[in-house]
């Protein structure tokens, strides 16, 4: 009975942790992304909030932001995305605090 008892221990030990090797990585991109979606989502609400102090009236869906890839370690992250309004749709980039730093009209 012994050796029974070993085998089922060793068997236990080996799902759990090939479970924990499967189900960690998975569960990190999860949270990640999950955390990624608010931060893009606050990012957009104040872009959005400083377009229409400019006088922008938006009418279509908002293209979500993400962020942009840097080259340099020393630029701060940058986030992109656009809108459209009733005559014409732009693209545009901006910082982490919502501040725009290009707005391109999209033809």
């Amino acid at each position: 009975m012994k050796g029974g008892d070993k085998m089922k221990k060793k068997y236990l030990y080996l799902i759990f942790l090939f479970g924990g090797i499967i189900f960690l990585p998975f569960a990190f991109i999860l949270l990640s992304s999950n955390y990624q979606t608010k931060k893009s989502d606050h990012i957009l609400n104040k872009v959005k909030n400083n377009l229409l102090q400019d006088g922008y009236a938006f009418t279509g869906t908002w293209i979500h932001v993400y962020p942009k890839t840097r080259y340099k370690s020393d630029l701060p992250i940058t986030y992109t995305g656009g809108f459209s309004t009733s005559d014409s749709r732009f693209s545009f980039t901006c910082l982490e605090s919502g501040e725009i730093i290009e707005l391109h009209e999209l033809f």
